[in-house]
């Protein structure tokens, strides 16, 4: 079980100890083929540090599961069940994607006696399961009241979480009744966390 997810090793599976050996808390990479159930068949697993964190420094590979309330990046995060601290002096490298929840980043920073990270740098990795998006069209029912969109929307019948790292394409303005195109994740409830907005005409 690697951040909540159950992850199927078999003999065929590739298992690098440079870093320390697989214990229960080590940090780990895992490499494999993602079934239907959000399960993973391991074609390889890296340790990249061990529980300790003897060194002060730590890696750490895994899926944003919350964000800081408000809409803004600062503050601490949940990735793959770990406490991250972000502040403005953390880095985040967003080519790749947007931080919402679900997306798959790295982190590297340094251990707290608590566990959790001090971030010094995020980078949001390739999503390279697009079938785990979800993709959204229709009419915009409600908007929240705030100069910069953030909030949530309703479209159709949906729920639409948006915020500062939402990438929303304006062209055709965003009005109640306009239609819209919306990609990203989709929560338990049924809800999305938007990655991209879009009017559409």
């Amino acid at each position: 079980m690697v951040g909540g997810r159950t992850i199927h090793v078999t003999s065929a599976t590739r298992i690098e100890l440079e870093e320390g050996p697989v214990v229960v808390g080590a940090f780990v990479k895992v490499e494999g083929t993602q079934r239907p159930d959000m399960s993973i068949d391991a074609a390889k697993i890296e340790v990249l540090s061990n529980p300790s964190g003897d060194d002060g420094h730590n890696e750490l590979e895994g899926v944003i599961q919350s964000l800081p309330p408000g809409g803004g990046l600062i503050g601490d995060w949940v990735v793959s069940g770990h406490v991250v601290h972000v502040t403005a002096a953390t880095i985040i490298d967003t080519e790749h994607g947007a931080v919402v929840v679900g997306a798959q980043v790295e982190v590297k920073g340094t251990n707290r006696t608590d566990g959790s990270i001090d971030a010094a740098k995020i980078e949001v990795k390739q999503n390279e399961d697009e079938q785990s998006a979800v993709r959204l069209k229709g009419s915009i029912q409600s908007l929240p009241h705030t100069h910069d969109m953030t909030g949530d929307w309703m479209v159709n019948t949906t729920t639409v979480h948006v915020t500062t790292a939402t990438r929303l394409d304006s062209e055709h303005g965003f009005t109640v009744g306009g239609r819209v195109k919306v990609k990203g994740m989709q929560r338990a409830d049924g809800s999305i966390d938007a990655r991209m907005v879009k009017s559409r005409d």
